[in-house]
């Protein structure tokens, strides 16, 4: 018998059970008789040879099946060597099996990837961590880097120790193109928009100046008085689908920042619709207010706020006719829940309309003329501003002919300090002629400012393009630059700012970027020019006034 002899056998037993055994040998040497002496053992291997069995078919199958996935599927040792991979990684890589080492992946990684990717399978293999991972791989058939989406999770035996590693890699390339696609839209579409507002708003600060020198010359005709209040109102209502357009798109996006403030709401509320008081009684809409004179406090913007109250307002204006009646009411609820209720006598809503009243768009036809006009978006804002502060808004209607009420729910601080009351600024100031600048390419734009500016007692002069406005204002010496930012001949209004407040010390003028870009960013970039104040077209003119004759009581 040679050496450490083994033989498997299966034997059967008395009770017909066939089991496997091994039987092992070994040579003692010879008896006294010269005979061959040796000592043998038997193990009865049933058992592990039954689990060798079912471990060899479950590798069957889990390879059978990770061939047929459109994955790439692979398993490495505890320490991280690659052990096995499928079919669909062959087919990729264009390896043959027997080619793939343990770290044949790491070759096929982008360059810019490659470092990311190894770093973060060490740290998975070292804590026993999950991993999850994009990274791009290239594709020996296609010949482009495509990307991957790479997850593995560690098996762990009785103890918790890690006994294998199973990994899988998902095609993700046409996902992250579509995305990339996606998002190459939407800013397209935001410098669209952005571009739109802008050309938009330009002729309306000329009209609305214009508008104001005629009220202020002194109109003997009635007739003209008239018209000068048609345009007024016309350019009011362009500005306002103008932002309407731009705030529904910047709310769905979430690109408007709150700016948040404990607020008197009572007081809030009231003050909004007494801002639009005169605007419904000049349509012969009455207002009447049931709001509490208590405080309740909310944690709001007040300004968006005061927005979505006035958008509201504005929709009940537009579909109440003369006589008719808007009434605000503002109360308390059980559950801790300011409730705004703004109803109207107005034509109603019908079913269908209430279900999409909200929605971007939508309108409630009141004729074929549709002598209301709008974009259908002044709800849709309602909503999106009031869901970011926590809050809701539903509408009521009892059908066609029987008035909408709206109502806005929003959160109620309690059991907190109000902020204390900011001074009012003076009214009482004693202007003095300032020297103001203007820096627009609008021709008409420029001279009716100037006109109107000259009316205050200003002196006033224009430059109609950035190298110029520069020039002028070196020249010049302004106290106040009136400066838009789209400007010709090869200088914007940001490159203006930068070129006026690059010098050394203080700025001896006050820069106001007055223009059609009105988002956030262009607010920040605005500012990170050098711009003092940013406003955006059509400013109103007593807001102009207001904010000159404050700067001029400076001294």
């Amino acid at each position: 018998m040679p050496s450490n002899a083994e033989l498997e056998a299966t034997i059967t037993t008395a009770t017909g059970e066939r089991r496997t055994w091994l039987f092992r040998g070994e040579p003692l040497g010879r008896d006294a008789a010269g005979r061959r002496l040796a000592i043998s053992i038997a193990h009865d291997i049933t058992e592990r040879k039954r689990a060798d069995d079912a471990l060899r078919e479950s590798e069957a199958k889990f390879r059978t099946l990770a061939d047929a996935m459109p994955q790439i599927i692979w398993t490495a040792r505890p320490d991280g060597s690659t052990e096995y991979y499928n079919r669909k990684w062959y087919e990729f890589t264009a390896l043959r099996e027997g080619e793939a080492t343990p770290d044949s992946w790491i070759s096929f990684l982008h360059e810019d990837d490659r470092g990311p990717c190894v770093d973060a399978w060490r740290r998975a293999v070292v804590t026993g961590e999950p991993l999850e991972i994009e990274y791009r791989f290239f594709g020996a058939a296609a010949r482009e880097h495509r990307w991957f989406l790479g997850r593995a999770l560690p098996v762990r035996g009785p103890s918790g120790e890690i006994v294998q590693w199973y990994g899988t890699a998902t095609d993700i390339h046409d996902q992250k193109c579509a995305e990339a696609s996606l998002k190459e839209a939407d800013r397209r579409k935001d410098e669209f928009l952005a571009m739109l507002a802008h050309e938009l708003r330009n002729p309306l600060g000329p009209l609305r100046n214009a508008v104001e020198i005629l009220r202020r010359s002194g109109l003997q005709q009635p007739w003209a008085a008239q018209a000068c209040g048609v345009l007024e109102r016309q350019v009011v209502h362009m500005a306002r689908l103008v932002d309407d357009l731009l705030d529904v798109s910047r709310v769905a996006r979430g690109r408007i920042t709150l700016r948040k403030e404990r607020c008197d709401l009572p007081q809030l509320l009231r003050q909004t619709a007494e801002d639009y008081r005169s605007t419904l009684e000049a349509n012969g809409v009455a207002l009447a207010l049931e709001i509490p004179a208590e405080p309740l406090w909310v944690h709001a913007d007040p300004t968006r706020l005061s927005q979505a109250i006035s958008n509201v307002l504005h929709n009940a204006n537009k579909f109440t006719d003369a006589g008719g009646r808007v009434t605000v009411a503002l109360s308390a609820t059980p559950e801790g829940s300011a409730e705004i209720r703004v109803r109207d006598t107005g034509i109603g809503m019908d079913a269908a309309m209430l279900a999409r009243a909200f929605d971007p768009f939508t309108q409630a036809d009141r004729s074929l003329e549709r002598s209301q006009g709008g974009l259908g978006l002044g709800l849709s804002l309602v909503r999106g501003l009031v869901e970011m502060h926590g809050g809701a808004v539903s509408a009521e209607s009892a059908g066609i002919g029987h008035g909408t009420a709206v109502v806005v729910r929003l959160p109620l601080e309690r059991g907190v300090a109000p902020s204390a009351a900011r001074p009012a600024p003076t009214s009482d100031v004693a202007a003095r002629s300032l020297r103001i600048l203007v820096i627009e390419d609008n021709a008409d734009a420029a001279a009716m400012l100037q006109a109107l500016l000259t009316m205050e007692g200003y002196r006033v002069e224009v430059a109609l393009s950035g190298p110029a406005g520069v020039d002028a204002a070196r020249s010049f010496l302004p106290e106040v630059i009136l400066c838009d930012i789209g400007l010709p001949g090869g200088m914007d209004g940001y490159s203006v700012a930068r070129a006026l407040k690059g010098g050394a010390g203080a700025s001896p003028w006050l820069l106001i970027a007055l223009t059609g870009y009105g988002r956030e960013e262009d607010r920040r970039r605005a500012q990170e020019a050098g711009f003092d104040m940013h406003f955006t077209k059509p400013i109103e003119p007593s807001a102009l006034e207001s904010l000159l004759a404050s700067i001029a009581a400076r001294g």
